[in-house]
């Protein structure tokens, strides 16, 4: 003990304090003596600068804007759809002014069960989750300046996880499993699409759906965004083709709080025309062609009500227009829409599908459709019939191939006596024709018949059965 009590004074005497506060006051000075060199070097610029507070208004339009329109849009929408169960359920309760989270859970309960479809019709399950996202977004922004408010995590609404779970269940059950997708064209689909009267290049109306096409195939944009695609983001090839450059998508978001690591915007090709052909880059280079002066940058534009003097208005198409444009054309060239969703978020789907069925792997597949998950991938694509069938055939148990394997040996052996009854009749018939040598093993080209015919005089025994093996 008291050897461990020499070393502790010898420790505290070798660390002077007199010693290390004079190391902490060089250190000041020199920090202080930094600060001041970068102040001194600030006060002697020469021109003074002037600056204008931005108002009130432009500084909500930064902030609000940081969310992203659909999210908003979604929020707003089912806050409204609770707000009324509630006013017609509970028309004693605010919801703006409520701050119990017991009682929020339990309107919440009540909500999930009977919540439908304006219709009356049962939402999806993966609908009705995201419903609730929504709901929880609203109440974090009402209780942020009071305590933290989650439905996922806090235990008061465990009661809600719970029914929100053995809801989605039943609903999944309702609907067969299925979700709330878009439904993807067929080729047979498109081809018709393109080969339609109506959606010519020699129109304005079918030059607009034709190029609104080719983007759509090429990029797999989603349904939302075909209207914040730039003229400028189109980027010509030395090949002839075209490279169309995205700035901002669902998942590159960019800003603040989506940056990346790499400083190269994603690119989709749109490859050039093959030789004597009229594809998408003669629609798109047209298209580009017939953009009026002082247009607005917006790549899909109005037509105009008197096309003489121009194609297109100097305005871009309006949003909903944009949205409804897959659904118009379909509606136009005569495509079975019964009992499918088709929107423009088709042609996102219709594009991965394809990729996935002409065997390219995932990474490629999500560099055109610019997905950051395999999971995320898969919602948009199947296994076609021949990858199910290869499959299903793997699955077989190996009795099923040995006895394959069997009916294959029989036939082969059936063949076999076959060929040796010939022999035997031909062996009986030497006597009576000439010598059947000179005929046996001929190889007989592939050719047509007539060929055939003139360029070959076989001799021929009379004989039961004859087999005469045509090889390539």
């Amino acid at each position: 003990m008291s050897s461990f009590k020499k070393t502790s004074e010898l420790l505290n005497s070798s660390n002077d304090t007199v010693t290390i506060n004079e190391l902490k006051g060089r250190l000041t000075h020199l920090e202080n003596n930094q600060l001041s060199e970068i102040h001194k070097s600030l006060s002697k610029s020469s021109n003074k600068e002037t600056f204008d507070r931005p108002c009130i208004e432009t500084l909500q339009k930064y902030v609000s804007s940081a969310k992203p329109k659909n999210t908003n849009k979604n929020t707003r929408l089912w806050v409204s759809r609770f707000e009324s169960f509630v006013n017609d359920t509970q028309p004693n309760i605010d919801l703006m002014t409520l701050y119990d989270k017991k009682a929020i859970a339990m309107l919440l309960c009540e909500f999930i069960i009977v919540i439908q479809t304006k219709d009356k019709k049962e939402y999806k399950a993966n609908s009705l989750y995201n419903g609730i996202c929504a709901i929880n977004r609203f109440y974090q922004e009402i209780f942020k300046d009071r305590e933290p408010f989650n439905i996922h995590e806090d235990f008061e609404f465990r009661i809600v996880r719970d029914t929100l779970h053995t809801r989605m269940i039943e609903l999944e059950e309702i609907n067969n499993g299925e979700y709330n997708g878009a439904d993807p064209l067929t080729d047979e689909e498109m081809v018709k699409i393109f080969e339609h009267p109506d959606i010519s290049s020699n129109s304005p109306d079918g030059l607009l759906r034709r190029v609104f096409l080719w983007v759509g195939c090429c990029t797999a944009r989603r349904g939302g965004s075909y209207h914040s695609i730039m003229a400028s983001h189109f980027k010509k090839r030395d090949d002839g083709g075209y490279n169309i450059v995205t700035i901002h998508d669902k998942t590159h978001q960019g800003g603040y709080y989506h940056q990346t690591n790499s400083n190269q915007q994603p690119v989709h090709i749109i490859p050039p025309d093959e030789p004597g052909t009229y594809g998408a880059c003669h629609d798109i280079r047209k298209y580009l062609s017939l953009r009026p002066n002082n247009v607005e940058e917006n790549f899909f534009l109005r037509i105009n009500k008197d096309i003489k003097e121009n194609w297109y208005s100097t305005f871009h198409l309006g949003r909903d227009k944009l949205s409804g444009m897959l659904k118009e054309i379909c509606n136009i060239t005569g495509i079975d829409c019964t009992n499918r969703r088709i929107v423009n978020h088709s042609l996102r789907k219709r594009t991965a599908q394809k990729l996935n069925d002409e065997g390219l792997d995932s990474q490629a597949i999500m560099n055109v459709t610019l997905h950051r998950s395999i999971a995320g991938l898969n919602a948009y694509r199947t296994q076609n019939e021949k990858q199910k069938l290869d499959i299903a055939k793997l699955t077989l148990p190996g009795i099923s191939k040995d006895i394959l394997m069997q009916e294959n040996l029989e036939k082969s052996a059936e063949d076999l006596n076959t060929e040796q009854r010939i022999e035997n009749l031909s062996s009986q018939e030497e006597t009576k024709t000439e010598p059947f040598t000179e005929i046996q093993n001929i190889t007989i080209p592939l050719k047509r018949k007539d060929d055939l015919i003139d360029n070959f005089r076989l001799k021929f025994v009379k004989c039961s059965n004859f087999t005469i093996n045509i090889t390539k």
